[in-house]
């Protein structure tokens, strides 16, 4: 049906004036659909999507890494207070009184098993929120997103998140308490040591060197800042010692801990990487990672496939995982430097606000422990960047097209005479 006229005067174009081109197909075909029309983005989408690319530089990366160790702070602080607080509370109801079964419970309340349930508990909550924040990061500020990716991950924030938590749960409850066992057990080591018993007061935490004892107000003058050198990093504070227990003690805790948390995930059948490496890719980056290859005929190139794997006939140093060197970088030398910085950290936070045992509240043990435990965030940037530099420098040299090119035909050659005339 042809609509009726405008009633409205239509103005007549001038005769030289070029006519308007008619549309080609004015008639719209029955039973098509429009195509959707992209609209632009606004709100926090628009910000998400300008601020992707962030935290690939320097201060937006450190700022990332302080932020998620903050939030993964504040379920840890009431998890591992509320456990120690069990344990302090078992202990005072078995104090001094006679029975097997009643002195035996004290002794256990007073063991390993305390530092070992702490960790369990506080360190389950921590690692997986971390995990948690991760997956949401890079999902939402991918650098590679488009805007209607980007739409999309805003748009589906919630259910992406519940997802994810059902991803992480599972696994980090089934890991991180046996790597509790190891930083336990460090830690008690640490504590009978007769050298490290025996300090004297002011080299030992306890009160915060900022706050006096007396009056209760916070100081900040040149004593107070002897007083916090002396419980860092005085020698007879034996920070080094601390450190290094420390740091054999996360070894254990994280390789057990981390190929726990891998096995369970390959189990379930929801790994995203090599079965073989403690990595995880992000299901966006392995799609894109699988597209590139396979445009760039990588997907059925035997050499860069083991050479990605770290196996072959001739595997370098550096490439792959399993790999010792790659062990070493991205496993001890991250580990040592991201812990050792961490333990000096966290004592400067103690000794600023006084160990958690001395607050009052149940709150403000919480909020020591857990502002203590943020420090973390010296190991999680040590071991991303330390990781990244060993991927940047060691990942497997792709070939040029004349380079494969040259390859296919000389393996095609080859094949060819292994088989021999008659089977060719």
């Amino acid at each position: 049906m042809t609509p009726s006229a405008p009633q409205e005067k239509i103005e007549t174009p001038p005769q030289d004036a070029p006519a308007a081109a008619a549309p080609a197909n004015t008639t719209a075909t029955p039973g098509a659909a429009a195509a959707p029309v992209a609209q632009p983005l606004t709100g926090m989408a628009k910000w998400v999507h300008e601020h992707r690319a962030s935290t690939d530089k320097p201060a937006g990366f450190l700022g990332y890494q302080v932020v998620r160790n903050m939030l993964a702070a504040v379920p840890y602080g009431f998890a591992t207070i509320a456990t120690w607080a069990g344990f302090e509370k078992a202990a005072k109801l078995t104090e001094g009184k006679a029975g097997y079964f009643t002195q035996g419970t004290n002794k256990l309340m007073k063991s390993p098993l305390r530092d070992i349930a702490m960790i369990a508990t506080g360190f389950t909550f921590y690692r997986g929120t971390l995990k948690l924040v991760r997956y949401t990061k890079e999902r939402l500020f991918d650098p590679d997103h488009t805007e209607e990716q980007t739409r999309q991950a805003v748009e589906n924030f919630g259910s992406n998140l519940a997802a994810d938590f059902k991803e992480i749960a599972p696994a980090e409850v089934n890991s991180t308490p046996y790597g509790a066992i190891a930083l336990g057990l460090g830690r008690r080591y640490l504590d009978g040591m007769k050298d490290y018993q025996n300090r004297e007061a002011e080299y030992k935490i306890g009160h915060s060197v900022f706050r006096n004892l007396e009056t209760g107000r916070l100081e900040f003058g040149g004593k107070n800042f002897k007083a916090l050198f002396n419980k860092v990093l005085h020698p007879k504070s034996m920070p080094w010692a601390e450190a290094g227990v420390f740091i054999a003690s996360f070894l254990a805790f994280f390789e057990l801990s981390d190929r726990l948390f891998k096995d369970t995930q390959v189990r379930r059948g929801i790994w995203n990487g090599e079965h073989n490496s403690l990595a995880r890719i992000s299901p966006e980056k392995e799609t894109v990672r699988a597209e590139q290859e396979k445009e760039q005929g990588l997907d059925k190139n035997v050499d860069y496939q083991l050479a990605k794997h770290g196996v072959g006939k001739n595997p370098k140093l550096f490439t792959g995982d399993p790999n010792l060197g790659r062990l070493l970088m991205t496993r001890v030398v991250s580990t040592a430097l991201g812990i050792g910085a961490y333990t000096l950290t966290k004592r400067a936070a103690y000794a600023s606000m006084g160990h958690f045992s001395k607050a009052p509240t149940f709150l403000g043990k919480v909020a020591i422990e857990g502002a203590a435990t943020a420090n973390f965030f010296a190991m999680s940037t040590a071991n991303d960047v330390v990781e990244n530099l060993c991927k940047k420098f060691t990942a497997p040299k792709e070939k040029t097209p004349l380079q494969q090119k040259n390859h296919d035909a000389l393996i095609a050659q080859l094949n060819s005479k292994e088989r021999g005339p008659a089977m060719a």
